[in-house]
């Protein structure tokens, strides 16, 4: 089954960055880019995305608020949503945390670290997937 990510950040440079570290594995067939929170939840609306790498702080729409209107959706509401930000206080990861995403990245990162912890949330997107069909089907 084809996958797709969506990255969103405002900065073209990190984008590139996550794309080739993510080539490295085979793991998505399209990679979707998004500069600010805004494009990103249309492309989340059209597009069948399986995970979002999302930047905390950009102009416009903040991670934050791109969250929020994520979960104001019910069928996006379970996309697993990856912050990343180079923020590493507690306060702005609980936040994050309770505002729905899955998981927190801070920069600079290790690519070894963010592709395990793609990796993690695809499997567990998978699961929840199957779960919900087998569901469906009773």
């Amino acid at each position: 089954m084809p996958s797709a990510i969506l990255i969103i950040d405002d900065s073209p440079q990190a984008r590139r960055q996550v794309i080739d570290i993510l080539q490295e594995k085979p793991l998505f067939n399209f990679y979707f880019e998004a500069s600010d929170g805004i494009e990103g939840f249309k492309i989340a609306l059209n597009k069948k995305i399986d995970l979002i790498l999302c930047d905390l702080e950009m102009p416009g729409m903040d991670g934050f608020k791109f969250l929020q209107m994520l979960n104001g959706r019910e069928e996006l509401a379970d996309l697993p949503v990856i912050l990343v930000t180079g923020r590493e206080d507690t306060e702005t990861k609980v936040k994050g945390l309770e505002q729905g995403a899955s998981d927190y990245v801070t920069k600079p990162y290790d690519p070894a670290e963010l592709l395990a912890r793609v990796k993690v949330q695809l499997k567990l997107k998978s699961l929840q997937d199957k779960l919900k069909q087998s569901n469906q089907m009773l």
